[in-house]
């Protein structure tokens, strides 16, 4: 009895799951929210009863880095890439094996231009896309 309450006193002390920061219910989703540290946290959307619908990271209470999106049925829906909130591409992924990829689209004939401003401090990043053949 005291070897299970010692391995149980240990496991906990040792944090291999993160603890969850608030829930939030929706008509058709439950939301639950990880901090991973300081700065960052992992908001993770369930469908009602279901699998995993949404996950997101954020930063500072920003999407920032990588959000996936899933069907009901598992399969990924979309991805998304962001840039303390602004969007830089995503890729939507169909059920017939169609894919539709990288919104805003760029034109051939001229310079896209996107600017991602910083939450924190006075300065952006702009990133300059144009298609180049060869």
């Amino acid at each position: 009895m005291l070897f299970i309450f010692l391995t149980w006193k240990f496991l906990n002390s040792q944090n291999y799951t993160p603890k969850i920061e608030k829930k939030e219910q929706k008509p058709h989703f439950k939301t639950v929210t990880y901090p991973l540290n300081e700065q960052r946290t992992l908001k993770v959307e369930y469908f009602n009863f279901g699998p995993k619908s949404a996950e997101t990271n954020l930063k500072n209470g920003l999407k920032h880095q990588n959000t996936e999106s899933y069907y009901a049925s598992g399969e990924q829906f979309r991805s998304a890439a962001y840039f303390y909130d602004t969007l830089v591409t995503e890729v939507y992924f169909y059920k017939n094996g169609d894919i539709i990829k990288n919104f805003p689209s760029i034109m051939e004939t001229k310079c896209t231009t996107s600017k991602c401003p910083f939450p924190t401090v006075e300065k952006s990043l702009n990133l300059s896309f144009t298609m180049a053949k060869s």
